[in-house]
This record gives C-alpha cells, structure tokens and sequence, in this order.
C-alpha cells in the first residue's frame, strides 16, 4: 500500500476520499463518459417517447386549453424508472471495475468494464433493484430513514461485483462496511451532488442556448433528450466513482487491505 494511502485512509476522512474520487472521475471523462451514454442509450429511447407523450399536452396547456396526460402515461413513467435503474446498476458495475483499476495504477480499458458489468449482470440487476425498493420503501415512512438505508447501501454494487456476493449478502455486507462512517459518506455524496449539479448547469446553459436558435419541435424534442442522457451519464458515473472509492476506503479502514488485494479478484 502506498505511504499516502496508509496516512489517510484508516481515518477515512472526507476529503481524502472526495479528493480521489473527483480525481479518478476526471482522468477518465473519455471512457467513463462513453459507459455513461451506451448505459443510458436505452434510457434515452424511453425518455424519448416520454418527451413525444408530452408535447401535445404542452401545446395544450401553452394555447390555454385543458390538458389531460395521455393514457398509460403512468405505465410509462414506471416503465422508464425500471429502464433507469436497471442501466444505473450495469453503469455502477462497469465504472467500479474501471475504478478499481485506476486505483490501482492501471488504465481503464472500456471493453473490460463492460465485460466485468456483463459477466455480474442477473446479480447486479437483483441486487440494485432490491436495493432502490428498500430506499424508496423507507422514503414513503420518513425523509430520515430513506437516507439511512440509502447510505447503508451506497457500496452494495463495489460489493456484488468485486467480493461476487448474491443480493442478501451484498445488502449485509455493504450495511456492516457503512456502520460507523454513514454521515462520512453522506458528506462525501453532498460534496459530489454540489460538483455535478456545477457541471450539469453549465451544460445546461449551452444547451438552452442551442434550444433557443432551434424553431421546430423535433429538434427541441432532439436537444432534451440528448441534454437528459449527458447530465445522467454526467451523475451517474461520478456516483459511481465515488461509490467504488468509498469501498476501497472502507475496506482500508475497516480490515486493513490494500488496493492490490480488493484488485486481486480480477486477475
């Protein structure tokens, strides 16, 4: 283990670990970028149809008529939350194998992470979709408890993925991993949101300012998908990263183990 490592990762401090995190993120926008928008390619064709649902309901509403929702709308809207989680999951997978990798002094290979999120992919899916059910469940009781459980499985897919645990398993071991450090995490998770939203509204301002020029409803249609896949692959791989590295964190911290030892299981 490197000496700097040994100096700040047994007290897992916050900015050690944000510091790392924005780091590996950064060194490899180029393929993490790509697992974010192939991931969230089938996401864009249902946001996609979501968006064409919703124009003639906004020229309704723009003309001052009643608007009414099309129907089945609702189905949709479940359907594309199944479709988001489903691509976060696989993303989370592929992003934490090419972060492991990269913390580990090695270079992220695009074909590899997808290869490692395939190769996990009915128990990843599992886990991620047990996983969210149990957060939102405990967000209907209280704001507090959903972000509880939410931070008691904030690693479970560097788990599944990298020690291949099944559902029950990674959902005990990423809980026992978090016990002691949730509101590190939660810091960690605030810092990140705060940068990616920083990221997202300047992205944003481009984009309504090429939204602007454009007169038809296709092309406006074009630009908000396209601006809602980039600000998730944008979210969704910076999460990622920082869930892999609060693993391997965690890991230091907690059993003692180095960067070469948690990389091991890909060999």
């Amino acid at each position: 283990m490197a000496v700097q490592d040994m100096a700040f990762a047994p007290s897992f401090r916050v900015g050690e670990v944000i510091g790392k995190s924005l780091s590996i993120w950064f060194k490899n926008l180029l393929p993490f970028g790509v697992l974010g928008i192939v991931f969230n390619i089938p996401l864009a064709i249902v946001g996609y149809t979501l968006f064409k649902d919703l124009v003639p309901v906004q020229i309704q509403v723009s003309s001052g008529e009643p608007a009414q929702l099309p129907p089945g709308f609702g189905w949709d809207i479940f359907v594309a939350w199944l479709v988001m989680v489903v691509c976060y999951q696989l993303l989370t997978a592929a992003v934490t194998y090419g972060a492991i990798q990269r913390l580990g002094g090695h270079s992220v290979s695009i074909v590899a992470c997808f290869g490692q999120a395939l190769s996990r992919f009915l128990p990843v899916i599992l886990t991620g979709f047990v996983a969210s059910l149990l957060i939102w469940l405990a967000c209907f009781l209280l704001v507090i408890p959903g972000i509880i459980v939410a931070l008691n499985f904030c690693v479970v897919i560097p788990v599944c993925v990298i020690e291949g645990s099944g559902v029950s398993a990674s959902l005990s071991r990423s809980k026992d991993l978090a016990r002691g450090y949730r509101w590190k995490i939660f810091g960690i998770l605030l810092i990140a949101a705060v940068v990616a939203i920083v990221i997202q509204q300047a992205l944003g301002l481009f984009i309504r300012l090429a939204a602007s020029a454009q007169t038809s409803v296709t092309s406006v249609m074009y630009l908000g998908v396209g601006s809602f896949v980039i600000n998730q692959a944008i979210f969704t791989t910076l999460v990622a990263t920082i869930a892999a590295c609060v693993y391997y964190y965690l890991r230091v911290a907690k059993e003692g183990v180095d960067i070469d030892q948690i990389a091991a299981v890909f060999d």
